[in-house]
């Protein structure tokens, strides 16, 4: 209680919370970005594993069911995603890491398509200031 209430060890204890938030919430988009990426690579060895049975010496009636579900299994490329253009995987994982590691500018570069020659001349005149 003595620790709390002096002024000194609020700004630590703010500290602490926000690190143990980030943490935490670091480890809940890995462990779903694991997942959905799990997911994502079964419902492909699925398809991959449809395709590479000996289907070349079955009936027609078997090629066509074969096509059937191979269609219903990788219908309109379904994955799991976190907005129409995000896909949660282990990819996104490393992009919120490089996020937190490199801040803001990071984004920006991407976002607007810059080379990556001209990000990495903007990290060496920031190592040589």
């Amino acid at each position: 209680m003595n620790v709390y209430l002096t002024p000194k060890s609020d700004s630590v204890l703010t500290l602490i919370k926000i690190g143990s938030s980030v943490i935490q919430i670091t480890a809940k988009l890995f462990i779903y970005c694991y997942l959905f990426d799990s997911i994502n690579i079964k419902r492909q060895l699925v398809n991959f594993g449809i395709y590479t049975c000996n289907w070349t010496k079955m009936d027609l009636k078997f090629k066509k069911l074969l096509l059937l579900t191979m269609q219903m299994n990788n219908a309109n490329r379904m994955v799991i995603k976190a907005s129409p253009k995000k896909v949660i995987n282990l990819q996104l994982f490393a992009n919120y890491i490089n996020v937190l590691q490199h801040g803001p500018d990071f984004v920006e570069n991407h976002k607007l398509g810059k080379s990556q020659a001209t990000i990495n001349l903007n990290l060496t005149t920031l190592t040589k200031k």
